[in-house]
């Protein structure tokens, strides 16, 4: 077809409240934590719906000269038995667990290199400015977002090196990346620990589970790409950062 194309489906899945179909419920049998079992067929059920999509557009003509898009806005939340192993937090906060998303992009011929995983700096911004890009249009100036195509598609450097994850007026606290380093100052959230994903049901975070926070939260500093867990607070040995 010759009529430009955007299709944007904003999933339900994987969000409570955690219900989904017996038949993809049964397929995990397994899974003895309850919450989790629905979970695990809530994703299945969602990567169904994926192959389904992707089936009809390729039955219509339409995957040709097209670019799919898979993303997320957040990190799970663990109180919903989602799981952001190793990755430090939960959904609503500032830890990487909270706020680091999956994505992936594929195309039949678009992509100048493939099968790959690159773990270079984005922000959710810079699907804008990308996606106009790639369809031959120039976004306004002075827009948060930066093209990121050219990452995507050779697996380059990103053409950030910055960005806020949050600054919270009403907690008093912040959250900014700079290259490898991410400082944070304030509360990051309630879920401040590390969650791997429950096997039993005595395994469930509840959303009223919160590892008792400090009387008061000092600055934190950590290098992300050597410790994505963090575990290893810099604030002390780096001052001067």
């Amino acid at each position: 077809t010759d009529t430009p194309l955007f299709f944007y489906l904003p999933f339900h899945l994987c969000h409570e409240p955690l219900q989904v179909p017996d038949r993809f419920l049964r397929l995990y049998p397994h899974v003895q934590d309850p919450g989790r079992r629905i979970y695990s067929g809530m994703v299945s059920m969602m990567d169904e719906s994926f192959g389904n999509i992707t089936r009809a557009l390729e039955d219509k003509g339409l995957l040709e000269n097209t670019l799919l898009i898979f993303t997320t806005d957040n990190g799970g939340p663990v109180y919903y038995s989602a799981n952001n192993w190793p990755l430090r937090g939960s959904k609503s906060t500032f830890w990487e667990g909270g706020t680091r998303g999956a994505a992936f992009v594929w195309s039949k011929n678009l992509l100048e290199k493939t099968a790959y995983v690159n773990n270079e700096m984005m922000h959710a911004v810079d699907w804008f400015p990308t996606i106009l890009n790639l369809a031959g249009v120039s976004p306004e100036s002075g827009i948060d977002g930066v093209n990121q195509w050219p990452m995507l598609s050779q697996n380059s450097s990103s053409n950030r090196e910055e960005f806020v994850y949050n600054i919270d007026t009403i907690m008093n606290s912040t959250a900014i990346r700079y290259r490898d380093y991410k400082l944070m100052t304030g509360s990051p959230g309630k879920y401040n620990d590390w969650y791997p994903a429950p096997t039993s049901p005595g395994d469930v975070v509840n959303e009223d589970d919160q590892q008792p926070p400090p009387p008061k939260w000092e600055p934190q500093l950590y290098n992300i790409r050597e410790d994505p867990e963090e575990r290893n607070d810099l604030s002390a040995s780096h001052p001067d950062l």
